[in-house]
This record gives C-alpha cells, sequence and structure tokens, in this order.
C-alpha cells in the first residue's frame, strides 16, 4: 500500500475596507524520495492531473521525456551519476538527483 504525503500552502489577502476575501492561492506541492536513488524515483505532489518531467544527464542530454501518471519513475536504466529533473509543472523547480 502506498500512501502520499504532502502539503498545501494557502494565501490569504484580507481587505478590511470590504471585509472580503480578495485573493485565494493554492500552491502546487511537489518532492521526491529516495535521493540517491538506485531503481525507482517517487514522486509526491498534490497535482492530480498527468504531468511531464524531463530528465537530462551532466552534459544536458534530454535522457527521459514521460508522462507522470503512478508517481514514480523507472531508473533502472540509468547508468550511475548525477542527472537534472525538470517537472513540467508551473513554479516547480529542477532538482538533482543521484543514480547509483
Amino acid at each position: 500500500m502506498n500512501y502520499l504525503i504532502g502539503t498545501t500552502e494557502v494565501f490569504l489577502k484580507y481587505d478590511s475596507k470590504e471585509e472580503k476575501i480578495e485573493d485565494l492561492n493554492f500552491q502546487n506541492y511537489f518532492s521526491f524520495y529516495p535521493n540517491p536513488v538506485y531503481n525507482e524515483l517517487y514522486l509526491i505532489s498534490n497535482i492530480e492531473e498527468p504531468f511531464e518531467i524531463e530528465i537530462y544527464d551532466q552534459l544536458g542530454r534530454k535522457i527521459i521525456e514521460k508522462l507522470i501518471i503512478n508517481y514514480k519513475i523507472d531508473l533502472t536504466n540509468l547508468n550511475v551519476g548525477v542527472y537534472i529533473v525538470i517537472p513540467k509543472i508551473e513554479n516547480i523547480k529542477p532538482f538533482k538527483i543521484l543514480k547509483l
């Protein structure tokens, strides 16, 4: 059984003159484990729809481009090394992983 754990940040802007909530902004949450990774990289997110992810090697070559549906990426065929993972999600920054 897999459990996904995450957080959501909620920002409220309150206008005291008109006594109303002016802006409600939900932030995307994204995390991953383990790092270093051996075979599978697991993703944690509050994003419900599928999203794309790209993985680049240290020379900037795109190694993997994949639509993420089940929140995991099989990295078994990658060589040992450092890779940059770019989630194609608004406001989510690229991150590095170490493949062992």
